[in-house]
């Protein structure tokens, strides 16, 4: 018995000193493949350290920000650029949209170091299958290090100098600073940079107030913008959106009550233009073209924001009074019918607009809209003399005859017809027309004025300019009236004559006679006679009433012999008039 338990331990071991020779030589090749991927590690990095950036300089690389424009009361006018972009702290983004990018590129970046060794295991298994780098595993860190000092080139060496520089990035910067330059810098397609401009272009929204669904929309673009992007492909868009929110379930970021109402909400996007407070389209156009002439290309992308002297209260009374004072001036001329004619059987006009054939819909909305009126076609007369109308956004209403009752037909510059005794004399079934609020509601059949305007509004303190309106709509015509037209000045004028005057001696008391002046020369077409508007003559006038009254006849009795036209001209040219404004 003995001498079997003894047999059997020499067996025993003699099979254990092969496993232990084993084992010793498992423990040999781990540890030569730890210090050979510890070599391999040191000897890339010494490879292509000489070439790395310090991670630091990303402070000093400016982002390009568009110019912005404001008035004098802090709301935006324009903002002017290649790309659009709104810079945000880490602590402006809602946490939702912070856990969205994370779900959707980088699961563990919270955790890992600048490269998560997952994902580098993951991409290498994929290359020894395929033999490419289809895969990059790149952390958001990565991401930020190509975007700022790589390309995007598949190769192995842009890969080492990404996860060394990515290591670089994470010595050098917290983990919020490096999230919040990562949704700054990042491209969302339609010339939106940064995440919040994304949020405005996309869905017309503060990044603040975005849901959980519009967040994972965002975050679901990066991979391929051109392609995921809401607007170009709703059904790229709403795939991605499916799988970050899936992400984003699966890591406990939201619930599943969360992730069953944001995978339903509806995926309805539009570009969306610059988010402004304020219209003053002339005035931005003024302070482009001095910055422009100030700072060059810099102007686009240095980030400048410009404070205007404009008054928002006041900028938007000007608006009001020059549209609605061209408006009333265009409806005492005359209507000049509708825009166009849609071709289309009126019976479907009368149909729930969701039901409208789909070109039906965009040959609507091909229709601009100008100067704070709104496009509308017209479904039918009713027998009070109203019409329905349908809004571009499928608003169905009615105008009202009282809305309708001032469109004389337009003759010519001087003349209208007769006035119309029904709707039918003025609007058919298909007609496209513009219309407008009015008070009290409801609305007005309106058309774009020919005449065009300007006002200003000038601080008389400081000579600020509080108000500037050049036209009537911007998007119609960019000429600046208020600064570009060269017009007659009226007695405007006037003023500068008197100082004149007062320069050649003359002083407020001085009299002068307001009678009947009559010029002859040979560079006139005719005779001229000057006259006062009311059409009397008041006799002698000491200067300062004359000025006060504006009167004509004294004004040109003392252009003539109190001040002579030599006098006028040299006394006028230091205000700044030309010598094509100063014909003798």
């Amino acid at each position: 018995m003995q001498k079997a338990m003894k047999q059997g331990t020499s067996g025993i071991r003699r099979l254990k000193a092969p496993g232990r020779r084993w084992l010793i030589l498992l423990a040999g090749l781990v540890a030569i493949a730890t210090m050979g991927t510890v070599s391999a590690v040191i000897g890339a990095y010494y490879y292509v350290a000489p070439g790395l950036p310090a991670a630091e300089t990303i402070r000093q690389i400016p982002l390009q920000i568009p110019l912005r424009i404001f008035s004098r009361d802090g709301r935006l006018i324009e903002e002017v650029g290649e790309r659009r972009r709104i810079l945000v702290t880490y602590e402006e983004l809602p946490q939702f949209v912070v856990d969205a990018f994370v779900a959707a590129e980088d699961r563990r970046f919270f955790e890992h170091p600048g490269v998560d060794y997952q994902g580098v295991l993951r991409a290498g298994l994929n290359f020894l299958a395929s033999g490419s780098l289809s895969q990059g595993g790149s952390t958001i860190t990565q991401q930020l290090a190509r975007d700022y000092f790589l390309t995007r080139e598949r190769l192995f060496t842009r890969k080492l100098r990404e996860a060394f520089l990515a290591y670089k990035i994470e010595q050098e910067f917290t983990k919020q600073e490096i999230m919040a330059l990562f949704v700054n810098k990042m491209f969302f397609g339609q010339r939106a940079y940064g995440v919040a401009a994304a949020a405005q272009v996309y869905f017309g929204k503060p990044l603040a107030e975005i849901n959980v669904s519009e967040a994972a929309t965002l975050a679901g673009v990066l991979p391929a913008p051109s392609e995921y992007n809401p607007v170009r492909s709703p059904a790229n868009a709403s795939m991605r959106r499916a799988y970050v929110l899936d992400r984003m379930n699966e890591l406990g970021f939201i619930s599943d009550e969360q992730f069953d109402e944001a995978v339903v909400f509806p995926l309805e996007s539009q570009l969306h233009g610059t988010a402004n407070d304020l219209s003053a389209p002339y005035v931005a156009e003024m302070v482009r073209r001095e910055m422009l002439n100030r700072y060059g290309d810099a102007t686009y992308a240095a980030g400048f924001r410009v404070l205007t002297t404009v008054d928002s209260r006041m900028q938007d009374a000007a608006n009001y009074a020059l549209r609605n004072g061209l408006l009333q001036f265009t409806h005492r001329r005359g209507y000049r019918g509708p825009l166009g004619s849609l071709a289309v059987d009126p019976q479907i006009l009368q149909t729930a607009y969701e039901e409208w054939p789909d070109e039906l819909r965009v040959s609507l909305q091909a229709y601009t809209s100008p100067g704070g009126l709104s496009v509308a076609v017209v479904t039918g007369l009713n027998e009070d003399n109203s019409a329905g109308i349908v809004l571009q956004n499928g608003l169905r209403t009615v105008l009202p005859w009282r809305g309708i009752s001032w469109a004389r037909p337009f003759i010519d510059s001087e003349t209208s017809g007769p006035a119309p005794e029904t709707a039918g004399n003025v609007l058919k079934a298909a007609d496209v027309i513009y219309v407008m609020p009015v008070k009290g509601g409801g609305f007005a059949l309106a058309q774009v004025p020919q005449a065009q305007g300007a006002v200003v509004a000038v601080d008389p303190n400081d000579g600020a300019i509080t108000a500037l309106a050049g036209g009537f709509d911007f998007s119609i015509s960019k000429f600046n009236r208020a600064t570009q037209a060269a017009r007659q000045p009226g007695s405007s004028f006037k003023p500068f004559i008197y100082s004149a005057a007062l320069e050649q001696g003359n002083t407020p008391a001085t009299i002068i006679l307001d009678a009947p002046v009559v010029i002859n020369s040979s560079e006139l077409e005719a005779v001229w006679r000057p006259v006062n508007y009311s059409g009397r003559f008041y006799g002698e006038q000491r200067m300062r009433e004359a000025l006060v009254r504006s009167m004509n006849l004294a004004s040109v009795r003392l252009l003539l012999n109190n001040t002579g036209i030599g006098n006028a001209v040299r006394h006028l040219a230091p205000f700044g008039f030309t010598d094509a404004a100063l014909p003798r």
